[in-house]
């Protein structure tokens, strides 16, 4: 724990094996896209862009990733693809594609 704010460090040391990194990431890809495109047909059918919204929606639901981890005490390896690093939580790109 830092003396300052009693948050936990992070294991700086942990490393994800790449296979596994990119494989995650390629399956969150390939769900969000699978799932935009659906967004986008229902739009183009029903004329009411409910399901795309809430896509979107989700996504921005990961600006609030750091704040959970920081709570629960959860770390992302410093070696993955990151969106974006906040309070020393690195944010996996795979991550981010979950939200969506």
């Amino acid at each position: 724990m830092t003396a300052l704010t009693s948050v936990p460090v992070p294991p700086y040391d942990a490393t994800v094996s790449d296979t596994v990194e990119t494989t995650v990431t390629t399956v969150m890809a390939s769900l969000a896209s699978a799932a935009l495109v659906f967004a986008q047909v229902y739009w183009w059918r029903t004329g009411r862009p409910t399901i795309l919204a809430l896509f979107f929606a989700g996504g921005a639901m990961m600006l609030l990733e750091p704040f959970v981890d920081v709570v629960g005490g959860c770390w992302h390896p410093n070696d993955l693809a990151r969106v974006f690093t906040l309070w020393d939580r690195p944010m996996p790109v795979w991550l981010c594609l979950t939200y969506f």
